[in-house]
């Protein structure tokens, strides 16, 4: 179905529109190792989406506690070596640039902290193209639930039924259809198809240059 109004463009980050997940399990695969847990990027992949205290919490089945101590170790690799070599993916700059191009107002919806997200925005340039970061530690919420997305539609002054959101996990889907978004996009790829559309997505698309079409559907602002 056609999306019929766009009067603001939300995005999920990692795995959306940068290509940091490999080097996010890397950084992950490093911290786990030196507090003695022996993991591969392989087996940290699949549990990428959720803010990192509670995806240690699961992955390894721990406490927050020790998961708070595990995430500072990753926070710090993480700035430091992974973040700056963290590419954008293909079509994102494209993507980006028209929607800039037609007034659409842009937010970022990220389980990452707040400041590691703007960070890679800032490194990919892109902090011209959103007036909005909101991280797990923004409203104290990670997506799936709908806080952060409605932080972000609050920010930029939009209703839900005039915004669209592009994600790439279950997660997002969820956060997006818990908000009461009109346009909910899965990027089909590391999550498949079907676990997105099960989540919430209303559209499922298979790379951000389809994203792209489908929003220049849309009426802008």
């Amino acid at each position: 179905a056609p999306i019929p109004a766009l009067r603001a463009a939300l995005f999920d980050l990692d795995g959306t529109l940068a290509d940091s997940d490999p080097l996010i399990a890397a950084a992950v695969v490093e911290s786990c190792a030196h507090y003695g847990y022996r993991l591969t990027a392989e087996q940290v992949l699949p549990h990428i989406g959720p803010p990192m205290v509670v995806m240690l919490q699961r992955m390894l089945s721990i406490g927050p506690e020790w998961a708070e101590t595990i995430t500072g170790d990753y926070l710090e690799r993480y700035f430091d070596r992974f973040l700056p070599r963290t590419p954008p993916l293909p079509g994102a700059e494209a993507l980006l640039d028209g929607l800039h191009a037609r007034g659409v107002p842009m937010a970022v919806v990220t389980n990452k902290y707040e400041d590691p997200g703007w960070a890679l925005v800032r490194r990919l340039g892109w902090e011209r193209r959103f007036e909005v970061v909101v991280g797990f530690d923004t409203t104290g919420r990670g997506k799936p639930a709908p806080e952060p997305v409605l932080h972000a539609l609050g920010a930029l002054g939009a209703a839900p039924s005039e915004a669209a959101f592009v994600g790439d996990s279950p997660a997002d889907m969820g956060a997006g259809r818990a908000a009461g978004l009109r346009a909910v996009i899965g990027l089909a790829g590391r999550k498949a198809a079907v676990a997105l559309r099960e989540a919430g997505a209303t559209h499922v698309v298979g790379d951000l240059d389809a994203v792209a079409a489908l929003l220049a559907e849309a009426r802008g602002a």
